[in-house]
């Protein structure tokens, strides 16, 4: 199955995923350094290393399932019984972002 960690009413991971982020901004990263995952999503590497590759964490009640495997997030994205809900995104964001997401 699929793990992760616990379900934190009501704000699922958030708090311990802004921990994570306080805690890489709070280290200089060194000069030509490209591996930036570490920084932009130290929770991923974090829950990755604990609970594996796929792993599922919260977003306040919604879930989030982290998918390593660009043929797994096709099968899931080209799923025909619409069981994947895009999510719905802040309208300032798709100003940035646009709709290819």
């Amino acid at each position: 199955g699929i793990s992760g960690p616990p379900l934190r009413l009501p704000f699922g991971n958030a708090r311990e995923i802004v921990r994570f982020m306080k805690e890489a901004q709070a280290k200089p990263l060194p000069a030509f350094h490209h591996d930036f995952v570490g920084r932009v999503l130290p929770h991923y590497i974090h829950w990755t290393s604990l609970y594996g590759k796929c792993c599922l964490f919260w977003f306040g009640t919604q879930p989030r399932l982290a998918i390593p495997k660009p043929e797994l997030i096709r099968e899931v994205l080209l799923n025909p019984k619409g069981d994947f809900e895009r999510p719905e995104f802040n309208p300032l964001s798709r100003l940035l972002i646009g709709d290819g997401l």
